[in-house]
């Protein structure tokens, strides 16, 4: 069963500008870390391995991941009986987008395949729009048209040499994983995030076991370089997978699809750096347009009354009210560091340069979950106060409206 527009779009009860900022924000890190995935996975293969194998560690860390969560959170192992065709549904459509986009590119160059698997969130937005009813809206849509050009040129993909059996897999990719978004929106109406990720992950792992076996078995890194890259692999994909379904339980299939465009283009930038291949300016250009499109995307989904600010800081000499977006995570994610020099946060301008350099870059995807928290408690160290209209910090239970002293 296919989730209906609840499911797929959102509640409206839910959409509350912190349940979106939240969820755009977790599909944004989960594309980003799956983006780290085929890079680390491609420097592990100059070491002995393979993609079948790189695919089953990664499973086998997610299973392992999730059982520990059920444990520690104490959810039941046993699967509702209504969740389990929409969770072998999502299994299925798991291991069928990785074999057939990793078949693909044997056949066909890798840019014709990155291109054509892409489509899947244009085919995600055109079920939500077209069977459930559920119009994404005149600048949702040019999102979605413009973030699919924008990897067009980024990737140019070159029409040499096709062969009819790579376009199909290629294609059959899409298909599996436009059919995963929306199959786990379904099965997340009877199971929460924590359950689904193990259960999907088991049944793949399982999978890919028998398929892994019945190429001649596991291939496993010669030294420990490519164990490195092959477990920080796993454990991007293990950590990337419970992000996806958490921001499609919080945003919907066809937002997170929407948010997913960024991940060939971090993927692009992480092989550039780790694989010293380079990026052109046409590659460059593209990879802006994607990122525009994700802006348009975001405020698409802003209340007329949101695009500026759900809170205020107030400075308590002369009255002056600065809005607080609920945006800066975005801001945040685009402009790193600089972000927090322009709010005036220069402890954190430094912190997060320093991070994101000794972190490869991983600090920059991490900081914005934070970031918005971060300026409020800088205006209130200044003495600012803060309101959200009723005269609480929203999430800080030690507002202090009463603050004294200037602002610094």
């Amino acid at each position: 069963m296919i989730a209906g527009p609840r499911d797929i779009a959102g509640s409206a009860a839910a959409e509350t500008p912190r349940r979106l900022a939240l969820g755009m924000g977790t599909a944004l890190l989960g594309a980003s870390l799956f983006a780290f995935v085929v890079p680390l996975a491609r420097f592990s293969y100059q070491f002995n391995t393979n993609p079948s194998t790189a695919f089953l560690v990664a499973l086998a860390l997610g299973a392992g991941f999730a059982a520990l969560m059920m444990l520690i959170l104490r959810c039941r192992f046993a699967m509702p009986l209504a969740s389990i065709p929409a969770v072998l549904g999502a299994t299925i459509c798991n291991v069928s987008t990785s074999f057939c986009f990793l078949t693909a590119v044997v056949y066909i160059p890798v840019s014709l395949a990155v291109l054509i698997f892409y489509t899947y969130p244009l085919m995600v937005a055109a079920y939500t729009a077209i069977v459930q009813r559920s119009p994404l809206g005149m600048m949702r849509g040019t999102a979605f048209i413009a973030a699919f050009a924008g990897l067009t040129i980024a990737f140019g993909p070159s029409f040499d040499g096709l062969d009819w059996r790579g376009l199909a897999l290629a294609a059959a990719a899409a298909v599996s994983l436009a059919l995963k978004f929306l199959i786990s929106a379904a099965a997340l109406r009877h199971v929460s995030v924590v359950p689904i990720t193990f259960y999907s992950n088991v049944g793949s792992f399982l999978v890919m076991v028998a398929i892994v076996y019945a190429l001649g078995g596991p291939a496993l890194p010669t030294v420990n370089a490519g164990w490195v890259a092959l477990i920080g692999s796993g454990l991007c994909y293990t950590v990337g997978i419970f992000l996806n379904f958490g921001a499609i339980n919080m945003i919907g299939a066809a937002r997170t699809a929407m948010f997913f465009n960024v991940e060939p283009i971090v993927a692009m930038t992480v092989a550039a750096f780790l694989l010293g291949e380079s990026l052109t300016v046409v590659q460059y250009a593209g990879s802006v347009l994607v990122v525009g499109a994700l802006v348009m995307s975001t405020l698409a989904d802003r209340r007329p009354n949101d695009i500026m600010a759900a809170i205020y800081a107030t400075n308590p000499v002369n009255g002056y009210k600065q809005p607080i977006s609920d945006l800066s995570w975005l801001w945040c994610l685009l402009f790193g560091g600089l972000f927090f020099a322009f709010k005036g946060v220069w402890k954190h301008f430094v912190i997060s340069f320093v991070l994101s350099m000794v972190s490869f870059g991983i600090a920059w995807l991490i900081y914005p979950f934070f970031a918005r928290k971060i300026v409020i408690n800088s205006y209130l160290g200044r003495g600012w106060s803060i309101d959200d209209g009723s005269g609480q910090v929203p999430g800080d239970e030690s507002q202090s409206s009463d603050a004294t002293g200037g602002a610094g």
